[in-house]
């Protein structure tokens, strides 16, 4: 055996003495060629990438000159496998001295890999955050911005997103890639609300060839219904940016999308109630939708009818068939969710049609129906993405103990458990009373602490000064409620030593109207709503012509009558949208796109209550910053 192992060295020496002598100790050092390291690449050529893994790293063990590239290859093995948590701790072993700097940005690609697989967005920022290594071949650096972009995607950060985007591109050799990439560009920067969008387009701060995307994708957004303005704007764009990257095709696939985005149907019908229990919320989206339908230049209005569906489900049919009959090839309504569930289930829907509430998946399962609605769900869902998005992890929650504070508070559990995010306690509390003080007790462990005091007393035999302390795991509280409980629990907060943990609420703590005095009790709470009712974001009846709503159409009926408008603008876009996913509409609720299940999706915006006053705060870091805007 001893022969052996020493024949087999005299042939890798007399094997050395043939090559140049400058790449001896190179290739006797090469790590790629040990037994472990051969095994490894067995296994990973066989799919075995767990057992490549194992070999690697006991390679690792047996060749510490070696361990960090070995670790590196483990941890890759690892993501190939999918288990992201181990492989993220291996690749934070590593001892980066031992690998030379393209390496190191290898490495750096894999530990973003890891983190965006386990959605830290914040710890894939970090890895990512130093330039590539020059000498990184051009499909590694191509990689290492890609990962840089989905990070700062996942965070909200629209800018930095882009300028990751940005770098990639040059490094791409397919002009397929290349069109891929700006798509992304596009897809994130269509993700703005158009305030911001227009406040970045006008800013000098920004370079090109970013300035340029944003001045492109704000004059599409902009002139979105009008067909003849959006090709003078982009050959205007064209002449003010001739070297920009964007190329001509792109720019040609915009203006094909805009066609389609303004093509409105002759005859569009209407099914709301107009009479019976619902006439006041019927009224106010119908209102609305008048309103949209009015801001159109007269030669491109289609005929509008409209069908009074108060007296109930059992009509809905009839009422749909009728419609159709008449001429309708685009429906919106119903509204009542009984009369969707009905129609639905008895009735083939023959032209598109947009439902003004939502179903079930299971039930809303017809080719032509387009749901869009405004579920209080949805608001509670992205309040919790929204304190993730802001760094926090561990939450306490309190809800109103009614229908509609249970629903908010189990959407809001359920998206922030699958974020991540620890839930510390949650309560219902009686939001007809007053005093929440024994809630917020048992929530912040007063109790506890009170208990801790009278036992100490005890035992001393002497009155101790005593001051309560609150719980100090916690970092933020969701709240869920009305104005009036907005404005007694955040006082009681800050009685019960709670006065530094940040407040989100939804939009229910608003009043849809500026009450300075009643509401300066709530100063601090971040709150999510509709860009109708948040001066300063696109879709204010200030800036985009729609007009006030009748005074009969106030509070929570302001935000139907916003629907109302919203639907009448999406009766030629669902399709596009649903087509184009990366498209946004700017719309009068929200900044609107349309799912896979044919449901319009809202992104909300975000405010902030200050001195009694709502101002307008950026929906995602890091991005165009715009002072906020006070209502008035």
């Amino acid at each position: 055996m001893i022969r052996r192992l020493i024949t087999v060295g005299a042939l890798l020496l007399a094997l050395a003495a043939c090559a140049p002598l400058e790449k001896a100790p190179r290739e006797r050092e090469d790590p790629l060629l040990t037994p472990l390291a051969a095994e490894a690449r067995t296994h990973a050529e066989r799919g075995e990438h767990v057992p490549a893994a194992r070999a690697w790293l006991r390679a690792a063990e047996e060749h510490p000159d070696h361990a960090a590239l070995y670790q590196l290859e483990a941890g890759e093995a690892l993501l190939r496998a999918s288990d992201a948590a181990n492989a993220a701790r291996v690749l934070r072993d590593v001892d980066t001295a031992g690998l030379e700097p393209a390496q190191q940005t290898r490495w750096r690609a894999a530990g973003a890999q890891a983190a965006l697989a386990l959605r830290d967005a914040a710890e894939a920022r970090r890895w990512v955050e130093p330039e590539p290594a020059d000498d990184a071949e051009a499909p590694l650096r191509a990689r290492y911005y890609e990962l840089r972009a989905r990070a700062a995607l996942l965070e909200g950060a629209v800018v930095p997103a882009t300028r990751a985007w940005i770098a990639r591109e040059p490094l791409l050799d397919d002009e397929r890639a290349r069109r891929a990439n700006q798509e992304q560009i596009w897809r994130a920067l269509a993700r703005l609300p158009e305030e911001e969008l227009r406040a970045a387009a006008a800013s000098p701060r920004f370079e090109p060839p970013l300035s340029g995307w944003l001045q492109l994708v704000y004059l599409a957004k902009t002139y979105e219904h009008d067909r003849t303005r959006v090709r003078d704007r982009l050959l205007e764009w064209r002449a003010l940016n001739p070297d920009h990257p964007a190329h001509d095709a792109f720019l040609q696939a915009i203006l094909e999308r805009h066609q389609e985005l303004v093509r409105h149907p002759e005859r569009v019908a209407l099914l709301v109630p107009m009479s019976g229990r619902l006439a006041a919320v019927g009224h106010a989206v119908r209102e609305g939708f008048v309103a949209a339908y009015y801001r159109l230049p007269p030669e491109e209005r289609p005929a509008v009818q409209f069908y009074d569906t108060g007296a109930g489900p059992t009509t809905i049919a009839a009422l749909y068939r009728r419609a159709v009959d008449e001429g309708a090839e685009f429906v919106v309504g119903p509204l009542d969710r009984d009369a969707l569930t009905t129609l639905v289930r008895t009735t083939r829907l023959s032209v598109p049609t947009l439902a003004l509430n939502v179903l079930d998946a299971d039930v809303a399962n017809q080719p032509n129906l387009y749901q869009f609605g405004l579920p209080p769900e949805d608001e509670a869902r992205q309040v919790a993405e929204r304190a993730w998005l802001d760094g926090h992890s561990r939450a306490l929650a309190f809800y109103p103990q009614t229908e509609l504070g249970q629903r908010l508070y189990r959407a809001f559990a359920e998206r922030w458990a699958e974020l991540g995010g620890m839930l510390l306690h949650g309560e219902g509390y009686d939001g007809d009373q007053s005093d929440y003080s024994a809630t917020l007790r048992r929530a912040l462990h007063l109790d506890a602490s009170r208990q801790r005091h009278r036992e100490l007393t005890q035992f001393v035999g002497a009155n101790l000064q005593f001051t309560p302390r609150r719980r100090q795991d916690a970092d933020f509280v969701f709240l869920a409620g009305t104005p009036r409980n907005g404005r007694l629990m955040r006082p009681q907060l800050r009685f019960h030593h709670a006065a530094d943990l940040p407040v989100y609420a939804t939009s229910h703590v608003f009043s849809g109207h500026p009450e300075p005095e009643a509401d300066r009790d709530m100063d601090g709470i971040v709150f999510s709503d509709m860009p109708w009712l948040l001066a300063g974001a696109r879709g204010s009846a200030r800036e985009d012509g729609l007009g006030r709503p009748p005074a009969q159409i106030n509070g929570p009926l302001q935000r139907l009558y916003a629907l109302g408008a919203d639907a009448f603008d999406l009766v030629p876009l669902v399709k596009p949208l649903q087509s184009y996913a990366f498209e946004r509409h700017a719309g009068y609720t929200g900044s609107l796109r349309v799912d896979e299940h044919q449901r319009v999706q809202r992104q909300v915006s975000w405010a902030r209550f200050q001195r009694g006053l709502v101002r307008v705060i950026d929906v995602e870091p890091a991005r165009a910053e715009a002072p906020p805007v006070a209502m008035e």
